[in-house]
């Protein structure tokens, strides 16, 4: 069994077209899913995605897709980047956060449900209930005010 060692380990695509790449699938992924609020197995959005575009990337290294395990390791590099960026950019700069994480949105207030809200986040009054009772609320009056986090999570303040 001979390795072709050289192959293995070449970088066959040029450093900033990687890069590139790289950048412009993390960036427009992160843009697509902004808009989708609910929570993704527990994870916030930017964990979710370095998680699927690291393991896509290191699966096409793996197997050879990307010709080279480098090629693949510079774009894992990229992704891992620009996740530590914007975890950088959104902690010193408020915009940035709210760009990349939706502000909280009032469902209920004072116990009556906010419907145009709840269109909006596609939350039904069946769903709402469902949540009030995990928190062991047994009446939608007893509900100060109940937001539908960034993170997709219910709080509620009795």
């Amino acid at each position: 069994m001979n390795v072709d060692w050289n192959a293995l380990f070449a970088i066959d695509i040029p450093l900033l077209e990687l890069f590139l790449r790289g950048t412009v699938t993390y960036l427009a992924v992160l843009c697509l899913l902004r808009f989708s609020r609910r929570e993704v197995g527990g994870l916030a959005l930017p964990d979710f995605l370095v998680i699927v575009l690291i393991s896509d990337s290191a699966s096409n290294a793996l197997v050879g897709d990307y010709h080279s395990i480098t090629s693949g390791v510079i774009v894992v590099g990229t992704i891992i980047f620009w996740a530590q960026v914007l975890d950088i950019l959104s902690y010193r700069f408020p915009a940035v956060r709210k760009l990349l994480q939706p502000v909280p949105v009032a469902l209920v207030r004072r116990g009556v449900l906010i419907r145009k809200n709840m269109r909006r986040e596609f939350v039904d009054k069946d769903e709402i209930l469902a949540e009030l009772r995990k928190a062991n609320i047994k009446d939608l009056s007893d509900v100060k005010l109940m937001c539908i986090e960034s993170d997709g999570k219910f709080s509620v303040v009795t």
